[in-house]
């Protein structure tokens, strides 16, 4: 991939724009091929940092202002370099290249604001913005806010709207060398003790409110220091020494003019707090560059500001001149809480990395190639020669379609697939461009085949979901929707790589639907050698191991085992941007009033239960350390803003002390958001259960399995009923919901077993019950017990289905029905739930008399299903 990337704002004196531009060139450089990125400008670039040898220049047209040189000379540069994709990064792009492009839109000011920018700006940018907006393959902005201006404003696809966050420079860290702090005292003739504010001196700044309150508190006699403003003068702000002159403040205000980039840390450093009124911002890099350095910030209250600054700082309505001068005021008061909020925010700047930044920015470039008609095209190499521009591009998909499944489409809450986002992300890492076709979502097969269409991918790959508890189940409908996707890639001439938990079971199926390998157990190492391989010649599939594959003589060949990843913090995080995470969103919303993401933290599980299989990372665990954990969710934070967490593990937080350090790294960072996990109950001890909610754990499932002993050890469970029911009473106590998982039709099971589990049930009270009957997988001892007693169906065809595929003590009408009663009952039961909108009536919303129908629906049907249920097992029993 050969990108060009916007060098027009490198120029001595530059501000925000330009800073923006010359981190993530410096980042970009390193994390790309030599001879990958090339800087076009119309001037030479000015960098604080010399460029790598390896990023190229290409200048043309240093004679136009820039505006002039981006409509005429830039597309024929873009050409002559061989550009596959181009970034501009203030706002307007080339309207005639047909190269595909990316446009950085820090903001929308223009709009929103036009009373704080010049004429000659708004009647020329403006237009010109709005038609970057429209044309360009996607735009990456700074901050969620922006992203939600953008879409507003310029009436925009969501899907082409990638929030990328800025960050502070390396340079910008607390500066405790004296010599250091006295030099830029000296040079700058900064006042001992100062209130500083940073930033081009224009409308939009809002200087002459905080001049205003500081000149009233001064007056009054409430702040000793002076005001330090740092900035070059921009438009409208040359009146600025008037109005000083009319506040009484000469002697106290000090301007510096255009500070060089290298003495900001320091003066930073100096200042007894940092104050930014602005009015609107699209990120506030100045907020993020002092919360770096240590400095206690005051900002104007707006949705970006907000969004970076969280609590770490003080934020005040910019418009309001008391509340500024308040706000200093008491900061001046209190030094402890000075510094507690330097100590805030320096941990807040620190979620914040360039180097990130450029992962993502490249992330966006993939995507925006991956749109592209996959016709070979042909670039100009800077010599003026013709090269061909090889197309590396993969699909993944996975075939466990939401809609197939009426009783899960129906509960509306649906997850991307998390196995799948892994594996892009690790694709995409090995230098792939990579796309995601996201069945979850999807009407039908035929989309996948539309995506094929769009696409023209070298290499189709089907890699389920392994975080997804039903693949393991291999639901007949989704096989049946993988082999018809198989299909329709190999009639484009396509190979198909397949990888999931049916597929290591059953490759031979999907050889017969024609694809041309099967990734056996954990699949992202073996994935990136097997696309790499397939783009060459398939002979060298026998070289790479955890595969099955057909071969010259139509033999299955299965290579040696792959090694396990041992160290999951190695992986990079999943391509959450090859998704539609706003249609999540809206589906969450609609349905629920709050948007679940998802998550990982570990792999495996260690323990024996007998009818638990485990196909992809068999008996192992490992786990991510607590650290990476909750960077994780801090960058999800930042990314998405989720209200609440799925933690998808088998077992969450198994090693000793893991949770303690978990809660200890998410109260660090301040990063906590309200989760789910599932556990064991002999987990549950009393620190443990401190440590959850001091995460901000909401509900905790425990596989319970049955509230009969003897049907547990039948099981291997290793848990006894006592300790689910004081696991349940202690996650009560600490204000935490419980959720069992049930199981029912285990061989041996008796009435007598099922009542004693409706007991366990009514006595532990959970909050939320999962039911299910018991499921014979492939590699289990439960599956080995019954496999003479299995015919020809072995799956079942969706969740709902509840067939019982062997010779349990009951028919499959008793278990389903058996089902139905249990749910009944037990939603009866949580009318208990809705006694206090009984005492306060009006507190009564739609959702409590939804719950109140249910509720008279299930006490209605409640002694017909026990009497069904006692028929049938004297049906059965007889």
């Amino acid at each position: 991939m050969r990108i060009a990337f916007d060098g027009t704002t490198l120029q001595p004196r530059r501000t925000g724009v330009g800073y923006y531009t010359e981190h993530l060139l410096q980042h970009l450089a390193l994390q790309v091929a030599p001879g990958e990125l090339v800087v076009v400008s119309n001037r030479p670039p000015d960098t604080a940092q010399a460029l790598p040898e390896s990023v190229e220049v290409a200048v043309a047209g240093s004679s136009l202002v820039r505006l002039l040189w981006m409509q005429t000379m830039a597309p024929c540069l873009l050409r002559s370099v061989g550009a596959d994709v181009a970034h501009f990064t203030n706002g307007m792009i080339p309207l005639a290249t047909r190269v595909p492009t990316v446009v950085t839109i820090h903001d929308v000011s223009l709009t929103l604001y036009p009373e704080c920018h010049p004429r000659r700006r708004l009647l020329l940018n403006r237009p010109l913005v709005r038609l970057a907006a429209q044309r360009a393959g996607a735009i990456i902005t700074v901050s969620h806010s922006a992203r939600r201006d953008i879409v507003r404003v310029h009436n925009v696809d969501p899907s082409r709207v990638h929030v990328v966050h800025e960050a502070a420079a390396p340079i910008f860290r607390p500066v405790t060398d004296a010599a250091t702090l006295d030099a830029v005292r000296r040079r700058h003739r900064l006042p001992d003790r100062f209130v500083l504010s940073v930033g081009a001196l224009e409308p939009r700044k809002n200087l002459p409110r905080l001049l205003e309150a500081f000149a009233r508190r001064k007056r009054a006699g409430d702040l000793p220091q002076s005001l330090v403003c740092v900035g070059p003068y921009g438009w409208l702000s040359r009146d600025l020494d008037a109005r000083i002159t009319a506040l009484g403040l000469d002697d106290y205000v000090r301007f510096t003019g255009y500070v060089p980039f290298e003495d900001l840390p320091a003066i930073y450093s100096l200042c007894e707090m940092f104050v930014f009124p602005s009015i609107y911002e699209g990120f506030g890099l100045p907020v993020m560059e002092a919360m770096a350095c240590g400095a206690a910030v005051i900002f104007g209250r707006g949705a970006a500001l907000t969004e970076i600054a969280g609590d770490a700082c003080v934020d005040v309505d910019p418009l309001d001149v008391d509340a500024i001068g308040d706000a200093m005021v008491a900061l001046d008061r209190d030094g402890e809480r000075r510094r507690a909020l330097g100590a805030r925010g320096l941990a807040r700047a620190r979620e914040f990395s360039w180097h990130r930044a450029a992962q993502e920015t490249l992330g966006v470039y993939r995507t925006v190639l991956a749109r592209q008609p996959a016709v070979r095209r042909r670039s100009i190499a800077p010599g003026g020669h013709a090269r061909p521009v090889p197309d590396h591009s993969v699909l993944l998909g996975q075939a466990y379609y939401l809609r197939f499944d009426p009783k899960l489409w129906e509960a509306q809450q649906p997850y991307p697939p998390l196995g799948t986002l892994y594996a892009a992300s690790y694709l995409r890492a090995r230098g792939h461009r990579v796309a995601v076709f996201d069945a979850m979502l999807a009407t039908s097969e035929s989309e996948w085949a539309e995506a094929l269409d769009r696409h023209r991918p070298r290499v189709a790959v089907l890699y389920e979901d392994n975080f997804n508890y039903l693949t393991k189940m291999c639901l007949l409908r989704m096989r049946e929707a993988a082999l018809t996707m198989i299909r329709a890639a190999r009639a484009r001439d396509i190979p198909v790589v397949v990888a999931g938990s049916d597929a290591t079971d059953h490759p031979a199926i999907y050889l017969d639907a024609g694809a041309s390998c099967v990734v056996l157990g954990e699949g992202e190492v073996t994935l990136g050698e097997v696309v790499t391989v397939l783009q060459g010649s398939r002979e060298r599939l026998k070289n790479v191991a955890g595969v099955c594959f057909r071969d010259a003589d139509g033999i299955d060949v299965r290579t040696r085992a792959r090694e396990p990843v041992r160290q999951l913090d190695d992986l990079p995080r999943p391509a959450w941007d090859l998704v539609d995470v706003e249609r999540y969103r809206s589906i969450w919303q609609a349905r629920h009033g709050l948007f679940s993401m998802h998550l990982s933290t570990t792999r495996g599980c260690p323990y024996h239960c007998n009818w638990c299989a485990k196909p992809i990372y068999g008996q192992r665990y490992a786990a991510r350390s607590p650290a990476a954990v909750a960077e994780e969710i801090a960058w999800l934070r930042q990314q998405y803003r989720p209200d609440h967490l799925w933690i998808t593990d088998d077992i969450f937080g198994l090693a000793p002390g893991w949770i303690e350090a978990f809660a200890d790294a998410l109260a660090d960072r301040r990063v906590a958001i309200p989760f789910k996990c599932l556990m064991r109950a002999d987990q549950v001890t009393g620190r443990v259960v401190a440590a959850l909610a001091r995460a901000a754990c909401r509900t905790v499932w425990l596989g319970a399995e049955s509230g009969s002993q003897r049907i547990l050890d039948a099981m291997d469970k290793g848990i006894k009923v006592a300790q689910v029911e004081e696991a349940a009473g202690r996650l009560r106590a600490a204000g935490i919901a419980v959720g069992f998982f049930l199981q029912f039709g285990y061989p041996g099971e008796t009435r007598d077993d099922i009542n004693q589990t409706l007991d366990m049930v009514r006595r532990a009270r959970p909050d939320d019950i999962g039911v299910s009957i018991s499921y014979p997988l492939p590699g289990t001892p439960f599956h080995d017990r019954v496999r003479a007693q299995l015919g020809p169906r072995q799956n079942w065809v969706d969740s709902s289905d509840l067939g019982t595929m062997y010779r349990a003590t009951y028919s499959t009408e008793f278990y389903r029905v058996l089902h139905q009663a249990v749910h009944a009952e037990f939603r009866v039961r949580k009318a208990t739930t809705l006694t206090p909108v009984l005492r306060r009536p009006w507190t009564l919303r739609r959702a409590h008399v939804r719950q109140a129908a249910s509720i008279a629906r299930h006490l209605c049907a409640l002694p017909l299903l026990r009497r069904r249920l006692d028929h049938l097992s004297r049906l059965d029993e007889g």
